[in-house]
């Protein structure tokens, strides 16, 4: 499995290489087009990066081992708030839209500056913008490191190979700007999708059919099938409160933010908007499976072990 890690993983790093080193040379050289890409995305690149940037590594190994531990309680929390959320983005993100399109700036911090009149508000929305981002990085960063760590063991891993990804990070997105940033983003969200739904049905297959396998889970665990769950999470205060949080993260979180802007027309972000209402439908369903299929065959496992063993046990090497 090491072998096919290495192998795709380097043509993985050099495919983003090539995205950012083509897209620079769409982009030009001009700090808007290198920090907007020229804000005239389709909905297909707007819709992929969006869906990537919200999910990513929280599909791969949090929704998992979420079912896995709470149940299937945790679509209210997962599926139906991801899915209410694109009603926000549609209605807030319009208008929003609307405001910065006809301020004729682009950058979030220009608008505010001079929506108010003072560079105030600009400055308060960089400061926070930083301070949430380095734990928000961080926390992506050391997860996909314990994980590949626990694949291929470096001494120090859980610091090198963050490292690495950082490294790749800055290399293609300072070479291509956010043009490269979007454009692999679109790849990563193809593959996030079509790999999650693959993993899900060969488990589920194993496990005698999507039947089969919540007949297992009733047998060996009930408690997954009803609210508020194991552990007693899924209470209404508690879903109430992650609703609320969930579906204003277009709004609060800037990756996002910066995503609802660069669409090329207001048509176009109305589409968008309701494709990533249906990737968020479609991403969510196969996690519900994997981490079924975790709570009945791994259910002592932590996260790491869990994910690890269903990627080198229950499915080809080359797929994990």
């Amino acid at each position: 499995m090491i072998k096919w890690f290495l192998a795709i993983g380097i043509v993985y790093a050099f495919v983003l290489v090539y995205i950012a080193l083509r897209q620079k040379r769409v982009s030009g050289s001009s700090s808007a087009q290198f920090l907007f890409g020229g804000s005239n995305f389709g909905v297909i690149i707007g819709f992929l990066t969006f869906s990537a940037s919200l999910f990513s590594t929280f599909t791969l190994q949090g929704m998992p081992n979420f079912f896995k531990t709470h149940g299937i309680g945790s679509w209210i929390f997962l599926g139906v708030t991801d899915v209410f959320m694109a009603f926000v983005l549609l209605y807030f993100g319009l208008k929003l839209r609307k405001l910065i399109k006809g301020s004729g700036t682009m950058s979030t911090s220009a608008f505010l500056a001079g929506r108010f009149g003072t560079r105030l508000p600009s400055g308060i929305f960089m400061i926070t913008v930083f301070i949430f981002l380095i734990p928000y990085v961080a926390i992506q960063l050391k997860g996909v490191g314990l994980f590949l760590n626990h694949f291929i063991p470096l001494q120090s891993g859980v610091y090198i190979w963050p490292a690495i990804i950082l490294f790749v990070m800055l290399l293609y997105s300072g070479l291509g700007g956010f043009r490269a940033i979007v454009y692999s983003d679109a790849i990563q969200g193809t593959l996030l999708l079509v790999v999650v739904w693959i993993v899900a049905i060969l488990i589920t297959q194993s496990s005698g059919g999507m039947s089969g396998l919540f007949q297992q889970v009733t047998e060996k665990s009930p408690e997954l099938l009803t609210l508020p769950g194991p552990k007693g999470l899924l209470t209404l205060p508690w879903l109430f409160s992650s609703f609320i949080a969930i579906i204003l993260m277009p709004i609060t979180q800037p990756h996002l933010f910066t995503r609802m802007m660069i669409i090329k027309s207001h048509k176009k972000f109305l589409t968008m908007v309701l494709a990533t209402g249906i990737f968020a439908f479609l991403v969510i369903i196969p996690t519900i499976f994997i981490g079924l299929f975790g709570a009945i065959n791994y259910p002592d496992a932590n996260l790491t072990s869990f994910l690890t063993s269903i990627l080198t046990t229950n499915i080809p090497a080359w797929l994990g």
